[in-house]
């Protein structure tokens, strides 16, 4: 892996809050290479994690929990997880319904340590979901959120049952219409889609390994219309396909605006981003598109087409800049 660094002194002064792409630029034509203070890693795809970027190793569940104890000792716990529906159907806030899922309709409830054959099911507002497994296939959902608002979902891990090929989304705002979502260090795989939300923080998963079954259309993380504020920021999608993207943002249901799109590492797809105005739609405005890593471990140019398409860089508040690809640390230019 060959990197790029500062010296200490006026230059790491100057370094301070470049974009990786300017500081390999400016470090390419003649700044001196000595002692580190700021550095870029190239070649992160292969190994996400050993850059800062989410992987299978610091996304999913955790399975230890590790405590410090006053006097400098470490307890470690392993985390008991029970399988619903084989081994409990019910708790505070949630049940099974025989129908092949689990309901969650209780405000507040901590829906914690399972293992869950089948859709996880959020009615409820202020729900947490933590260090929880999804196994379900098919023309379904792995976590579906149904007009719940403050959702938090952290350390989940999600893909198809054992018996299916793909499951068609992680998770998914059903109605578009929740509010104060959150996701964070989940892992997602073997999906059609990822994420399918409008509005919210999705912050550091790994969405990986998508599949397709004739009809998909293979998004990462998608929205599908919005103007509420969605952050989507140091996350690690992967799409082997040649189609559709790793984030995309589309005008089906309503105006793209407001997206903040910060600091991950994308590849593959037809184009590995929209940006969410393609021809005949509305005027974007305020998507930002940022410090973006984009790899070509997949395509040369990061997506079978190429790195980005439908952004509209005359949009009142759009911005792309800072982007740069992870081979070489050089700038990925505006589409």
């Amino acid at each position: 892996m060959y990197a790029v660094t500062c010296s200490t002194g006026r230059l790491g002064k100057l370094c301070a809050g470049l974009s990786p792409a300017v500081l390999f630029t400016a470090l390419s034509f003649g700044a001196p290479q000595t002692a580190v203070a700021a550095e870029v890693k190239l070649d992160c795809a292969p190994k996400p994690a050993s850059c800062g970027y989410p992987g299978n190793r610091n996304t999913g569940l955790k399975k230890k929990i590790v405590r410090k104890r006053r006097d400098g000792r470490r307890i470690v716990r392993r985390v008991r997880f029970k399988t619903i529906p084989d081994q409990v159907r019910s708790g505070p806030g949630w049940h099974w319904d025989s129908r092949g899922f689990v309901q969650i309709n209780g405000d507040k409830t901590v829906f914690r340590n399972f293992i869950v054959k089948g859709t996880v099911d959020v009615l409820g507002d202020n729900v947490l979901i933590q260090n929880v497994r999804v196994l379900v296939g098919g023309e379904s959902f792995g976590i579906a959120i149904r007009r719940a608002d403050n959702t938090r979902i952290k350390r989940c891990q999600i893909g198809p049952a054992k018996d299916a090929r793909r499951l068609m989304v992680g998770i998914k705002d059903i109605y578009g219409d929740a509010q104060n979502t959150t996701i964070s260090r989940c892992n997602i795989y073997g999906t059609s889609t990822g994420i399918q939300m409008g509005r919210g923080r999705i912050i550091r998963n790994f969405i990986h390994d998508l599949r397709y079954e004739s009809g998909d259309h293979l998004n990462g993380i998608t929205s599908n219309g919005s103007s509420g504020h969605l952050l989507v920021k140091r996350n690690t999608i992967f799409n082997p396909h040649d189609q559709t993207d790793a984030i995309g943002l589309f005008q089906d249901f309503g105006i793209e605006a407001n997206r903040t799109i910060v600091g991950n590492l994308v590849a593959g797809g037809g184009y590995t981003v929209y940006g969410g105005e393609g021809s005949g739609d509305r005027s974007s405005y305020n998507i930002k598109i940022t410090n973006n890593r984009f790899s070509n471990i997949f395509y040369s140019r990061s997506g079978y087409y190429g790195h980005g398409t439908a952004f509209n860089r005359r949009g009142s508040g759009n911005v792309w800049s800072g982007n740069f690809w992870d081979h070489t640390g050089g700038t990925v230019p505006v589409p």
